[in-house]
């Protein structure tokens, strides 16, 4: 386990979900016609099953082991972005998210000069892409610090009240209200102390929709 976390520079900007109109008749918009479900599906497979962290510029800051080959369950792929858009590839939400994983134009831009080659968030392709990236990225920061373990169903007790956490909840959470929502410095000390998961029914609704999604058909 790494003693020191990645300087706050390393880390993911907060999603911009304050700003902008959250209604009115532009709001949400598609800004084209949308993939079949067949395209999302086989995008969303493929962005899932491959490992980006040999491509990043730099590895995990402050770990010293090496990595696993880390990617993320097809079924977990589809659960989300059937949570973020119904699968819709064009459709751009009042808060910014663009496209099926719904990923914030500050999002796209960290992830590609983090990991490279840039991928074009406003493409199905691209779009699918970046949030499998950004999970991973989630999957090895939090498994790294927090859990010792990069398997998602791994425990530890990592709350407040030191109760068991799930990783898969953390980086649920994560993707939703950004890292810096789910994990707290307590101390004030510039490192987070402990996680939580201010964002539960998120959490659950795709927790369910790994297992109950009419998508897992398509």
């Amino acid at each position: 386990m790494p003693a020191t976390r990645p300087p706050k520079k390393d880390l993911p900007p907060p999603p911009n979900n304050k700003s902008g109109p959250t209604s009115g008749p532009d709001c949400p918009r598609k800004t084209g016609t949308d993939a079949s479900r067949s395209a999302v599906r086989n995008a969303l497979v493929a962005a899932g099953a491959r490992d980006y962290w040999p491509d990043a510029a730099y590895p995990p800051s402050g770990y010293d082991g090496e990595l696993p080959t880390i990617t993320v369950p097809a079924s977990l792929m589809k659960a989300i972005a059937w949570q973020e858009s119904g699968w819709q590839s064009t459709i751009l939400a009042c808060d910014g998210g663009i496209g099926t994983m719904q990923v914030m134009p500050g999002t796209a831009s960290w992830l590609n000069e983090r990991f490279g080659p840039n991928y074009d968030v406003n493409t199905l392709a691209g779009n699918v892409a970046l949030g499998a990236e950004y999970l991973e990225w989630e999957i090895v920061y939090f498994g790294a610090f927090y859990f010792g373990s990069f398997d998602l169903d791994a425990t530890a007790p990592v709350s407040a009240d030191g109760k068991e956490m799930v990783l898969r909840d953390v980086v649920l959470a994560a993707y939703n209200v950004g890292p810096g929502e789910v994990e707290i410095d307590g101390d004030g000390d510039g490192q987070g102390d402990y996680l939580r998961v201010p964002n539960q029914r998120y959490v659950d609704n795709v927790t369910a929709l790994i297992t109950e999604c009419v998508c897992l058909s398509y």
